[in-house]
């Protein structure tokens, strides 16, 4: 049997329309409360109404930490690059991530409830909760199948619902609580499997039809672009994507340090419990910020603006953290979730946009790894060794991290000006009838809500005023057909009326036009 072929950008615009059709409602629901499980997992280690920061720790602990998760990571890269199925199909190694994660939760339970524990189970229990991380590139893998919009919808609904988990988990018993921890990453396997398992389900029953009857269900092929006049759209430049994880990691051990100044404040009671409250508010709020601006994430120069954003944001936490004092100090810890759930969503969408060439998987358990290493560093340097005659350590890291990340963002800055300079357009002069461009908006309105090929011939069709009878006849196909095809445009485009349809392709028109009016076309 031939070994699997990695999935990348490059093969995925010449596969069939198999692997780019949109998820079913159900397969979707699945899918976004196991990201949301999965988001959780990891997070369910900061539950501080739950458990307190562990105040062992030294280097050995820090080099455990660091050892495991760089085994787990090449387990997974290794799985990405040379095992002979995607990796979110890997059931043996996935269930293995989420066991361990489970099973380090176990100790930190025993820990809590004062078992005696030996020695060696702190650097085990440390070990072991960073198992989970390498399930964000299994999820990965099952949406680079799907598209980049269902990948943001599904992070913006797993954002929200483990933010939503994270404030009712602060409230709840002991034993409850501690009994979800356990569940967060198994379920997050098992909610990723039933919806994959669906889709191949689907995928069968795709491939069992007639190839007449296929064109149905199919969208629209992914174009390198669009030419005039013979001119051909640029090649797509090489991605800064060490830059962005050195963006990461340096803003999750920023993040990770804001993250330890509370600590001395949480008592086990209502400021612990306030502490976790906040941090799921700004989970939520974060979730609610990227629901607004979700259409505009698809854009690559918006996501590295996006970057370019999150660092005054990072260092306006420091200076907010700086200032408040004693319980106040929880204030600040919503902010800081923004912060980092915006880390997050860089390394989601580091393999859709950043893999050029190489495989999305790798890239995305790349960015996620970068992200735990941040993490790792901030809490194991500042916490265990910036003490005692070393404190002077936790202010020159943090200055050190700064420093990096504004020159990051610099060097990202010129980068894309020098990349806007070298792709700008040129501006050809063309002459477009009214029915060239009448086309041109029904395409553009085919694109944007995503119809299938004959749906764009039936929009094509409506917008010159025929009715269904003409559009059967026309098309070959039956009246009910016709009315299907129909009511599947209303639906995809959220319209109740065939003017409010007509009214979004002219104004698709319009644009187009005033475009021609101006001198010159760039389609």
């Amino acid at each position: 049997m031939d070994k699997y072929k990695p999935y990348n950008q490059t093969s995925a615009r010449a596969e069939t329309s198999r692997q780019k059709r949109p998820l079913s409602r159900e397969d979707f629901a699945l899918a976004s409360l196991g990201l949301a499980c999965c988001i959780s997992a990891p997070e369910a280690v900061r539950y501080s109404a739950l458990w307190h920061i562990s105040e062992d720790g030294s280097l050995a602990g820090i080099t455990s930490k660091a050892g495991f998760l760089i085994v787990c990571f090449l387990a997974a890269r290794w799985a990405a690059t040379r095992g002979r199925k995607p990796l979110h199909r890997n059931t043996t190694l996935l269930w293995s991530f989420a066991l361990l994660q489970s099973a380090g939760f176990a100790l930190m339970i025993a820990n809590s409830l004062g078992w005696e524990m030996p020695p060696w189970s702190t650097y085990a229990r440390s070990a072991l909760l960073e198992s989970s991380i390498f399930l964000f590139a299994a999820f990965a893998s099952f949406y680079l199948r799907i598209d980049v919009k269902t990948a943001i919808t599904s992070f913006i609904v797993g954002v929200v619902v483990a933010g939503t988990v994270q404030i009712c988990a602060a409230f709840l018993p002991f034993p409850a609580a501690a009994g979800l921890t356990l569940l967060l990453a198994p379920c997050s396997v098992l909610l990723l499997r039933c919806a994959d398992r669906r889709v191949e389900a689907a995928e069968a029953w795709y491939s069992s039809l007639p190839d007449r009857e296929r064109a149905v269900f199919d969208l629209p092929a992914e174009a390198p672009g669009v030419t005039v006049d013979g001119i051909e759209p640029e090649a797509p430049t090489k991605s800064p994507v060490k830059s962005l994880y050195g963006t990461i990691a340096l803003l999750s051990l920023i993040v990770a340090a804001v993250h330890l100044s509370w600590r001395g404040i949480q008592d086990g009671g209502m400021t612990s419990i306030m502490v976790q409250a906040c941090a799921g508010i700004g989970a939520v709020l974060a979730g609610n910020i990227l629901i607004v601006v979700r259409r505009y994430l698809e854009d690559r120069e918006v996501v590295e603006f996006t970057r370019l954003i999150i660092l005054p944001i990072a260092i306006g936490t420091l200076y907010v953290a700086s200032l408040l004092n004693g319980t106040l100090l929880v204030l600040a810890v919503i902010p800081l979730n923004i912060v980092y759930v915006a880390v997050m969503l860089l390394a989601w969408l580091a393999p859709f946009f950043y893999a050029c060439g190489r495989e999305p998987v790798v890239v995305s358990c790349d960015a996620f790894l970068s992200k735990r290493m941040g993490v790792i560093v901030g809490i194991g340097l500042i916490r265990d060794l910036a003490v005692g005659t070393l404190a002077w350590l936790s202010g020159a890291l943090i200055i050190v991290a700064l420093v990096g990340l504004i020159t990051l963002s610099f060097a990202q800055f010129l980068s894309a000006k020098r990349r806007a300079e070298r792709s700008a357009p040129p501006t050809v002069q063309v002459s477009l009838d009214a029915e060239q461009t009448r086309n041109l908006a029904c395409a553009a309105v085919a694109d944007r809500y995503r119809l299938t090929p004959r749906e764009r011939d039936v929009l094509e069709l409506l917008v010159r005023g025929r009715t269904a009878a003409y559009i059967a006849e026309e098309l070959v196909i039956s009246s009910t057909t016709a009315k299907t095809h129909i009511k599947h445009i209303y639906q995809k485009t959220g319209v109740q009326s065939k003017q409010t349809l007509l009214d979004i392709v002219e104004v698709e028109l319009q644009r187009l036009m005033d475009r021609c009016a101006g001198g010159g076309e760039n389609l």
